[in-house]
């Protein structure tokens, strides 16, 4: 028997149907001792009532033991050679319902014939008639296999698949994974294998599908994931390719690696051949060959799991996923750069062979990187990461060209805390906005409580902007669609110009705010718990920190900012922001209220104020165009507004230079990132259903 999905090294598995099992360990029979034994089963046949009848004569008849103790012969090899045995069975009766239905033999070895020959005929008799273990039997067979008391023997706990109705497991969610360096060792080093790591990884994410803090987010009831390998490097030889193509002639000179290696230190060179010399290989002119290498073995093993799966490309919900280790993660990066942006996959999977070695015969939905250093290669090609604009004329013979503009739904670039290897990625996008979010961890265990029906609906309507839009406008009249010239377009970049075009002072003049006394206007505060939408008590804040950059000498005394009157001719002279954009990736409120804010409209001096605060504030200045064009990027990439997650250490004790000796390849043990890669892969697809765990916050300002 060997692996469906990979080419076997060292995990074969002999495998052969028995009848006949070791009633004390329920092991297989040899099939030479099988064969004696079921041969004189069918010949003496236990379960009818002339053998019962055989077994009373003995007592009368001596003579008949010979038929009731046959003699047979079978083959054991003994590890060096094969060698012939001897031996003499005796059945138990299994005549229903009188005797047990299970048939079983007692097996006498030469060495215990002097004790069977002791025994006298009635004795032998009474103990098969009442279902006695004979004295000297070597082992005791019997012609069934229980699984109940396989499990009760092997301490085996009950599962599920003991359902006998229950047939084999169909996968919505396929995840096919690609190596880094390093996996040509293991064609030596049994436990280096990758096709290992990836098996762990898939038993923790099965067993976070078990639970019930994980399928409360799956859009299909029983979601089930399937984690494969891409075994890649198996594929290559590079010593062949260097001689393929290197110049042939009169004056050429082919050579190898064996050739130029030295022999000392073989230990050492060998684990550096194995090992390291995947990157140069990678970055030198083998480059389209070990890319062709991984897309065809990519399509192999899918074409292989549509194969057994033949109802996954009929499931609309289903979804093929891509994650990249460490140098697989730079062959994942450069693949969907070149990927078409859709392909139409049908169920015949018929490509022609050119295709299915330059393109995959999928649609990747997600992208995991794990430990990857794809933050490091778009710096030496000059690039940054781009959200890709499908294209409607697009066929898949065609091939994007751009560097960092992958064909996939969201990327997600996930971090241990201590790998020297891994790089950031949300800076590629935009580094100026990518400041500006906090820095996300992978949530542990803790942070998916087990939520109720309200608690559901009201974190999936925190992304809605219709309701946002809905739950301020009565308490922002300049948000309010019915009172306010201002459009709301849906596209942050058309919403600033909007906001940018709107005067302010007709508004004022309208009387849609009301003066208060002693020439100020009091702008009332938004309820974060009551509309779920952090960003507006953010947008408030921005409102007030440009008005005290285009007027720093104004005094702020206990929430009040005087301005100086309005000008007509002055443009700097507004009470607004000239963008505010409703962020949706900020989600995490302030630790307070903000109190009113009160504009001084007439410029007047009040006597409420704070001594301790400077006379002169320095803002930064902030270009809200580009950083709504940034966010929505962000959002482009990835539903969550962000790119970017830390696996962080385990505890305050821990020391980053310790555990950096494993953190680069501890990935596939961490059960929070099994939590993470489950719920991403089987959660309802749109920026409305992200968690409020994943969500991309602004960093904090202390």
């Amino acid at each position: 028997m060997v692996p469906v999905y990979w080419d076997p090294v060292g995990d074969l598995a002999n495998v052969h149907s028995s009848t006949w099992f070791y009633s004390q360990t329920l092991g297989p029979v040899e099939p030479s001792l099988e064969d004696a034994v079921e041969r004189a089963f069918f010949s003496i046949k236990p379960w009818t009532e002339t053998y019962i009848s055989e077994l009373k004569s003995i007592v009368e008849i001596p003579e008949a033991m010979d038929k009731i103790r046959p003699l047979i012969e079978y083959e054991v090899f003994d590890g060096t050679k094969v060698q012939k045995v001897k031996a003499r069975i005796e059945f138990s009766p299994c005549l229903q319902p009188k005797y047990t239905s299970i048939p079983k033999v007692y097996i006498f070895i030469q060495s215990s014939f002097s004790i069977m020959n002791t025994t006298s005929p009635a004795q032998v008799a009474t103990n098969l008639l009442n279902e006695k273990i004979p004295s000297g039997a070597y082992a005791t067979l019997q012609r069934h296999f229980s699984w109940d008391a396989w499990k009760d023997l092997k301490g085996l706990p009950q599962s599920v698949i003991d359902n006998k109705d229950k047939g084999p497991a169909k996968f919505d969610h396929l995840i096919l994974v690609i190596h880094g360096i390093g996996q040509k060792i293991s064609e030596r080093v049994e436990s280096l294998k990758f096709t290992y790591e990836v098996n762990k990884l898939h038993l923790m994410v099965s067993q976070q599908l078990d639970s019930s803090k994980v399928t409360q987010y799956s859009a299909l009831p029983n979601s089930k994931v399937l984690t494969l390998p891409i075994n890649w490097r198996r594929k290559l030889d590079f010593e062949q390719l260097a001689n393929t193509t290197q110049s042939q002639g009169p004056s050429s000179n082919p050579y190898t690696l064996k050739e130029i290696t030295m022999t000392s230190v073989p230990a050492v060179r060998n684990i550096i051949t194995d090992v390291m010399l995947d990157i140069p290989y990678y970055m030198s002119h083998h480059k389209e060959k070990l890319l062709k290498a991984v897309i065809k073995e990519t399509n192999r093993i899918f074409k292989l799991f549509c194969k057994y799966n033949p109802e996954f490309l009929a499931n609309k919900a289903s979804t093929v996923n891509l994650m990249g280790h460490s140098l697989g993660s730079i062959i994942a990066l450069d693949i969907l750069s070149s990927q078409p942006s859709k392909i139409e996959v049908n169920s015949e999977l018929n490509f022609q062979k050119q295709v299915i070695d330059e393109i995959l015969c999928f649609n990747t939905t997600n992208l995991f990187l794990l430990g990857s250093p794809a933050g490091f290669f778009l710096l030496l090609n000059s690039a940054k990461l781009e959200p890709r604009q499908a294209d409607e004329n697009e066929t898949k013979h065609h091939k994007c060209s751009l560097y960092g503009c992958l064909a996939v739904k969201n990327i997600y670039n996930v971090i241990n805390y201590s790998d020297p290897i891994a790089y950031l990625m949300n800076p590629t996008v935009d580094a100026v906005y990518a400041s500006k979010i906090a820095l996300a961890e992978v949530p542990g265990e803790k942070a998916f409580p087990i939520l109720s029906e309200k608690q559901e609906r009201r974190n999936s309507g925190l992304y809605n902007l219709e309701n946002l839009v809905n739950g301020i406008k009565s308490s922002i009249p300049f948000l309010n669609t019915s009172s306010s010239p201002i459009t709301r377009t849906g596209s942050p970049a058309n919403d600033v110009e909007n906001i940018k075009s709107y005067n302010v002072e007709s508004t004022l003049d309208s009387g849609s705010f009301e003066k208060k006394k002693n020439g100020f206007l009091e702008i009332p505060t938004v309820s974060v718990a009551s509309t779920g939408l952090p960003t507006v008590a953010t947008s408030m804040a921005s409102i007030m920190t440009t008005s005290l950059k285009t007027n720093p000498s104004s005094p702020v005394r206990d929430g009040l900012v005087d301005f100086p009157p309005m000008s007509h001719s002055s443009p700097n002279n507004t009470c607004f922001s000239p963008s505010i954009p409703l962020s949706s990736s900020f989600c995490d409120p302030p630790s307070s209220p903000l109190p009113n804010q009160i504009f001084d409209l007439e410029g007047e001096e009040t006597d409420i104020g704070l001594s301790h605060l400077p006379e002169e504030v320095e803002m930064e200045s902030m270009d809200f165009k580009r950083e709504a064009e940034a966010e929505e990027k962000m959002f482009q990439l990835n539903e969550n507004g962000q790119i970017d997650w830390v696996l962080p250490l385990n505890g305050t004790l821990e020391n980053q230079y310790v555990s950096m000796l494993k953190a680069h390849t501890g990935y596939w043990e961490s059960k929070d990132l099994a939590r993470f890669i489950a719920i991403e892969c089987v959660r309802k697809r749109g920026i409305e259903n992200t968690l409020p765990q994943f969500r991309a916050s602004k960093k904090s300002i202390m």
